[in-house]
């Protein structure tokens, strides 16, 4: 007999000592409920989450019996012991405590942005005018939840006032609520990215897709946008130049590759690493975005170094061409004009989105069916569905064709 032994199934956790089950946990597949059972079975949790009615109930049971119970209702939250309500409280007062304070009065309209790179960049870029038009609002301001956040309002709205609250934790249901006449607006509220990936993943491919929905998130057609232009300041694309002249980049003759992402699983080093091989080859100079020093490539002749959201754009903007990771920042990246080729992968971290092929994936986050600006050429691949060395072939090859075309 083992002293101790785990067991991880599908939707069941088991941890034993001596035989002896002391933890037991079991979900289900959208992870909607979740038991817990502890030694053996004396302390049981149970939670239920309904993501659509923004209800929320977590009990917790001590020989059969409710100890502790907390419901979410909507905006509401409820502590219960022992059958008795102990407590009650709003999200919308807790929000206020927390952070109202950050909030000048003289602002009728303020915009919370909870989401990454992507979304938010087309939000700023493409629905931002056209909602403060819908909504009539007269100062409005924005508020950056990440730091990036802050770098995307300066180039694209620059003119809208801003704010960066670090840590903040909005915790309030749905898209808008008001405090003392002035109105909240979550863009984009947690649930907003679960209902529209069950979309993509439930419906055929090519049916959804995720700015569509965005669009009809924000009840705006696509005639109602009013695009915003980026604007880097002189100061950030000389800094970005400086950087990489620094490096010994040869601005003349290079890639620029982005091989990290918050959502997609990464490819594998060995796939980078021959690709940026095969650019060295050609006598083709490499720039590598590792930001989020996520990747451990090996040392090899390509350049990397931080850049900020402005420099890598500028940068960008002079390459011959893009290989990228589907990620936030290809949206930003579209922008150069600069042909990019574009790698999809399974999504990471989504347990209830496991089961979706890349080629789902790949239809619901199509880059090509953003409204077009005149990009330039793009191309897009399932990564899991194609031969590496084959692509690696393809990319360079097309890179070769072009600069020759030129």
């Amino acid at each position: 007999m083992k002293i101790y032994d785990y067991v991880k199934k599908k939707y069941r956790k088991t941890s034993k000592l001596f035989g002896i089950t002391i933890f037991e946990q079991i979900f289900n597949y959208m992870t909607t409920k979740r038991y817990q059972y502890f030694l053996n079975g004396i302390i049981t949790t149970y939670k239920v989450k309904d993501i659509y009615d923004y209800h929320i109930e977590k009990e917790i049971k001590i020989l059969g019996k409710i100890i502790f119970k907390r419901i979410e209702d909507g905006n509401n939250i409820y502590w219960y012991a022992f059958n008795k309500r102990i407590r009650k409280i709003s999200s919308i007062d807790a929000f206020k405590t927390r952070y109202f304070r950050h909030f000048d009065k003289k602002y009728d309209h303020i915009y919370i942005l909870n989401a990454n790179s992507g979304e938010i960049f087309l939000f700023l870029t493409y629905v931002l005018n056209s909602l403060l038009k819908k909504n009539g609002s007269k100062n409005p301001l924005l508020v950056a939840t990440k730091e990036y956040h802050l770098e995307m309002i300066n180039m694209i709205c620059p003119k809208i006032p801003s704010v960066y609250i670090k840590s903040l934790d909005v915790n309030v249901k749905g898209d808008f609520f008001e405090i003392e006449k002035q109105k909240f607006f979550q863009i984009f509220p947690n649930e907003y990215f679960i209902k529209i990936e069950t979309k993509i993943k439930d419906n055929p491919p090519g049916q959804v897709h995720y700015f569509n929905s965005m669009l009809q998130h924000f009840n705006l057609t696509p005639s109602e946008l009013i695009p915003n232009k980026i604007l880097v300041s002189t100061e950030c694309a000389k800094s970005a130049f400086a950087k990489a002249e620094a490096l010994g980049l040869n601005l003349k003759n290079f890639v620029y590759i982005a091989p990290e992402a918050r959502s997609c699983m990464l490819i594998d080093n060995y796939f980078w690493e021959k690709l940026i091989e095969e650019y060295t080859k050609l006598g083709i100079d490499v720039f590598v975005n590792l930001n989020d020093k996520s990747l451990n490539l090996k040392e090899g002749s390509y350049k990397t170094c931080y850049l900020s959201y402005p420099e890598a754009f500028s940068l960008a903007g002079s390459a011959k061409k893009i290989v990228s990771l589907r990620s936030g920042l290809c949206e930003l990246l579209l922008e150069t004009g600069i042909p990019i080729d574009v790698l999809y992968n399974k999504f990471k971290n989504r347990r209830c989105f496991n089961d979706m092929t890349v080629r789902q994936i790949m239809s619901g986050f199509m880059l090509e069916k953003l409204p077009d600006l005149g990009f330039g050429n793009i191309a897009e691949y399932a990564y899991d569905c194609s031969d590496w060395e084959q692509l690696i072939e393809k990319i360079v090859h097309k890179t070769v064709v072009s600069a020759d075309y030129e």
